[in-house]
């Protein structure tokens, strides 16, 4: 979970798609603007909340996207959006969806929001927790026109319950997908924002291997926060039914401490490897890039084994006007842009990490993201070894 600068959303379509299926899609226009459109709800109808996200244009950031294997003109996309603050209250999910190669996008929230009234609303765990926040997109498609949309939901005041969910649509043609459920996979404390249990840092990947026994096979994993960053973990769990019911979460990094932005990788034969990284500590372990495996459709995994160590380098941008910086923040924290916390006071408290979407006056910046293992298998392909780069 973290904020940065307003940028609307933006995909570049058929690069997009080609690279991911391997199949070329139908001719798009290039850079096509995703957001900042009318949006419908889940079942084509509206609500202020929707009404409102129509026009009032507010930012979006942390954008996923996929592409559907079976059919390549068949586009999803998500973000934290923040057009549903004037009216929920805080950020959402944000949904948006192209069955034309990404010439055309309809924009949507998940189910859930705040004021979302509607069938699919009210019988969302995340609005029977009373979240109020939703976020962090990741999604991946199945072969069977199944897409899943994974994230976080959490409440900016206590009880924070940062929690884990996965949402799943059904699109196999047509000009939209069916929403079909959200399922929470792990949940938090009710605790102080940042401190007790909060979950958080989610990746999923869903087997596709074309020889593999575990086809079908939705995994999840994210990061575990205690407030202690050393006993930080990394845990995963599983759905072996289409993602209606979800595996006690497994920590997948015994032994390692301060673990962290992990990735998912399925191969061909349905092996599922999961890489993160792990932090420079003072009992001598090193800044590196770990992994675990399983060959049993994600039953049991291997104890970690670094693939490679590296040098800390983690930018964040510093202020070089400390009375303006603390002014910035305290302005955007008081608009209500959902900074983490309470508005304390202007004076400059931290001095690197804040993203807020400003008034940003000089002297005041955005952050930089640390370094993150990324791993990718080609399901359709021989199976080898997973790559893992920091970036």
């Amino acid at each position: 979970m973290k904020n940065s600068s307003r940028r609307p959303l933006l995909v570049v379509c058929v690069a997009l798609a080609t690279t991911v299926t391997g199949v070329p899609a139908v001719a798009g226009p290039g850079d096509v603007k995703v957001s900042d459109r009318p949006y419908v709800r889940y079942d084509g109808g509206s609500d202020p909340v929707t009404a409102d996200c129509g026009t009032n244009n507010r930012q979006q950031n942390e954008p996923a996207a996929a592409v559907a294997p079976h059919n390549p003109s068949l586009l999803t996309a998500g973000s934290n959006d923040y057009c549903t603050v004037g009216v929920a209250g805080g950020t959402w999910a944000g949904f948006y969806y192209s069955a034309d190669a990404g010439t055309t996008w309809t924009n949507s929230l998940l189910p859930g929001y705040p004021g979302d009234d509607s069938n699919a609303g009210l019988g969302s765990p995340l609005r029977r927790m009373g979240m109020t926040n939703a976020g962090d997109p990741v999604q991946a498609w199945d072969n069977d026109g199944h897409l899943y949309y994974g994230g976080i939901a959490f409440n900016r005041q206590r009880p924070a319950t940062g929690s884990i969910w996965v949402a799943r649509y059904t699109w196999t043609g047509g000009p939209a997908p069916t929403y079909d459920r959200t399922t929470l996979v792990a949940r938090g404390t009710p605790s102080p924002i940042f401190l007790g249990l909060f979950h958080d840092k989610v990746q999923l990947e869903v087997d596709r291997g074309a020889d593999s026994p575990h086809a079908g096979n939705v995994y999840v994993c994210w990061a575990r926060f205690t407030a202690s960053g050393p006993n930080n973990g990394v845990f995963l769990s599983r759905s072996t039914d289409g993602g209606l019911n979800y595996s006690n979460p497994t920590k997948i990094s015994d032994g390692v401490h301060g673990s962290q932005f992990c990735d998912i990788a399925v191969t061909r034969n349905g092996h599922v490897y999961v890489a993160w990284r792990q932090y420079e500590s003072i009992d001598g372990q090193a800044n590196a890039a770990v992994f675990a495996k399983s060959t049993d459709g994600g039953a049991k995994f291997s104890k970690p084994a670094e693939v490679a160590r590296f040098s800390g380098w983690d930018p964040t941008d510093r202020t070089v006007n400390a009375a303006a910086y603390g002014q910035a923040k305290y302005d955007a924290c008081l608009a209500a842009d959902s900074t983490p916390g309470t508005c304390a006071s202007p004076e400059p408290r931290a001095t690197a990490r804040d993203c807020g979407d400003g008034p940003w006056p000089a002297g005041a910046g955005m952050c930089s993201s640390a370094p993150a293992p990324r791993s990718a298998s080609p399901p359709t392909r021989r199976p080898r070894a997973t790559r893992t780069r920091s970036t």
